[in-house]
Order: structure tokens, then C-alpha cells, then sequence
């Protein structure tokens, strides 16, 4: 048996807090506070899976998971959300070029197409 360092109260041998004071015990300092991996905000990366397919839905899924994670030390979820409005923005400024583009090209073809 071993005794609490702050109340002096019994503990079994595993106990991790006591039970009387709530202090932690030798035990506590010793277990891993988690299994080592960090958890992923589910918006940053559903934004981030959506920006290679579905852009404005993937910009603003990940606009909105950074702004959850934004003041954490979640950096993992910070660089997919980052990722995701990066692949996004790009994914639909090239989208607008093409379209600016197609839409030339069917006026100049219009333009020169001979009028009867």
C-alpha cells in the first residue's frame, strides 16, 4: 500500500489521483499524458479533401476549421486548413482564367464568323 504525499490518506497501488484530495500521485507523472498522436479537426480536413474537388465548398470548410483551431496548438490541423484555402484559391483562380479564356474565344469566333 502506498500512502498520499499530500493528505496522507491510503491508496491502492495503482491509483493515479487520490481519492480523498484529488492530488496526483507519483503514478500520474509517469503515464504518458496521450498515445502520441494528435487529432485532426474533422472541417480541416474535409476542407482540405474538398479543395482538390469541390473548391468554394473546400475554401470555406477550410476557412472555417482554421478559424476553430486558430488559437490551439494544433498545428497539424492549422497546415491542412492552410493547405486546403491555398489549393482552393488557386484551384479557382484558374477556373476564372478559363472561363475568361472561353469566353474570349467565343466572341472572337463570332466575330469572325461570316455573317449571311
Amino acid at each position: 500500500m502506498k500512502y498520499c504525499t499530500h493528505c496522507g490518506n491510503e491508496l491502492i497501488d495503482d491509483a493515479v489521483v487520490c481519492t480523498k484530495c484529488g492530488c496526483p500521485t507519483e503514478l500520474y507523472a509517469s503515464k504518458p499524458a496521450s498515445n502520441g498522436k494528435a487529432e485532426l479537426n474533422p472541417m480541416c480536413l474535409v476542407g482540405f479533401i474538398l479543395s482538390f474537388v469541390f473548391n468554394v465548398v473546400g475554401l470555406i470548410l477550410s476557412i472555417i476549421g482554421y478559424n476553430q483551431v486558430k488559437n490551439t496548438d494544433d498545428n497539424s490541423s492549422k497546415t491542412l486548413a492552410k493547405a486546403g484555402i491555398i489549393i482552393s484559391s488557386i484551384s479557382l483562380g484558374l477556373v476564372v482564367v478559363a472561363v475568361g479564356f472561353y469566353i474570349i474565344f467565343i466572341l472572337f469566333l463570332f466575330a469572325a464568323w461570316p455573317v449571311i
